[in-house]
């Protein structure tokens, strides 16, 4: 505790030239400078992330119950689909079906039957027939229904659509990835969805259907986000050929900020950089950037300038002594094709599956999001942890998070 609170008093005397008298901060700016690398031919290798998904448009609304009558043939068709899917969807309305039996004449004398052998079904007698039946959502072994439909109370209106999204990632070791929080695998497009005439505002049910890292898809994957991370494992024993490409990749180093304004204090000590995906995630490219003073708001969100701004899931590093330290991510928003006609279909393929938005706002990691990969790779993976947390830095790269 005693050193951390000498390296700390350090950094406030070292990189904050308001503590010192202007000829001082002069000379200790010109060592800095003088000893720095401008890193120009040291990168990391950018991973790129893919996801592939299915979500669903829905739309909310109040109608008046809709039914389709199911002929014999139907039967069996539709039940099938129902038990294996869980869901009928029909011109986008969500259907479970119905079916009408004659009650036995043993379930007819049964009164205990009558209310426990079918938990939730429906059981009358027609005045007309004199007979019992039963109206359950199941078909019934060796019995044929004497009638079937399919039922929707028409308040949800919905239809299954594919997406794919694509975020920019960095190695953190073999069996782990790291992106930023805003990479939207859990997020939905805000756009409405239109399919086959009906507009769905809202998306809802994201369902995983693959992960991978430049187009190998991740055996048993494991994802987890907090704050300003998105933490991705990648177990070695199920993915060998990816662990080794991971192996290969540059060890990345990670530096947080005790405070956010504490990211301006190295805006003249060093060089920061974006790692750009303007021109394509497969495109290695870095472009300088500069601070803004003056534009920091709260929750540590800054301006930084250069020669064009980043892009969605873009990192800001920070260029010292021929090293590279990841300390923010890019604020802007990505958004997505869905798959759900001819047209999707070839946007998807031909033009771009995803397109990250461009913006010049940044958010400075900071200890929550240091403990947060400690917390989730200590858990999973302790050995791991062992070996990469020296990769973790606050405020400045002489000063290790953890011990």
């Amino acid at each position: 505790m005693y050193r951390r609170f000498l390296a700390l008093l350090t950094l406030s005397v070292f990189l904050c030239p308001a503590l010192n008298a202007a000829s001082k901060t002069q000379k200790l700016e010109q060592a800095l400078y003088q000893a720095a690398s401008s890193n120009r031919n040291v990168m990391n290798d950018n991973i790129l992330l893919t996801v592939d998904f299915e979500e669903r448009g829905v739309k909310d609304e109040t109608e008046s119950s809709l039914s389709i009558p199911l002929n014999p043939a139907e039967y069996k068709k539709y039940y099938e689909q129902y038990k294996n899917s869980g869901d009928i969807y029909i011109d986008g309305y969500l259907y479970y079906p119905l079916f009408t039996y004659e009650a036995t004449e043993e379930e007819c004398r049964s009164e205990e039957y009558k209310h426990q052998v079918f938990p939730g079904e429906s059981y009358y007698n027609n005045t007309e027939t004199g007979k019992y039946y039963i109206e359950i959502d199941s078909l019934l072994e060796g019995r044929t229904p004497v009638y079937g439909e399919l039922f929707s109370n028409g308040s949800s209106v919905s239809t299954p659509v594919m997406g794919t999204i694509g975020c920019k990632a960095y190695a953190l070791s073999p069996q782990w990835v790291i992106t930023s929080a805003t990479c939207p695998i859990d997020t939905y497009d805000s756009s409405v969805l239109a399919v086959q005439g009906i507009l769905y505002p809202e998306r809802t049910d994201r369902r995983i259907l693959g992960i991978a890292l430049n187009g190998a898809y991740i055996n048993e994957p494991f994802y987890e986000k907090k704050g300003n991370i998105l933490l991705f494992y990648v177990p070695q024993d199920k993915n060998p050929a990816l662990s080794k490409m991971l192996a290969q990749k540059k060890t990345l180093k990670v530096m947080a900020f005790s405070k956010p304004q504490n990211i301006f204090t190295l805006n003249a000590f060093g060089e920061f950089f974006v790692h750009t995906s303007r021109f394509g995630y497969w495109i290695k490219d870095k472009t300088s950037a500069e601070l803004k003073r003056g534009s920091l708001r709260e929750g540590g969100i800054f301006q930084a300038s250069s020669s064009f701004n980043g892009t969605a899931t873009d990192p800001l590093f920070f260029a010292w002594d021929n090293q590279e330290y990841l300390t923010a991510y890019n604020m802007a928003s990505e958004s997505y094709v869905l798959r759900t006609d001819i047209d999707a279909d070839l946007h998807a393929e031909y033009i771009g599956a995803w397109d990250g938005k461009a913006s010049s706002f940044y958010h400075a990691l900071n200890t929550e999001d240091l403990d947060f990969i400690r917390q989730t790779i200590s858990k999973r993976d302790p050995n791991e942890w062992q070996q990469i947390k020296g990769q973790f830095f606050l405020d400045s790269p002489k000063i290790p998070y953890f011990k």
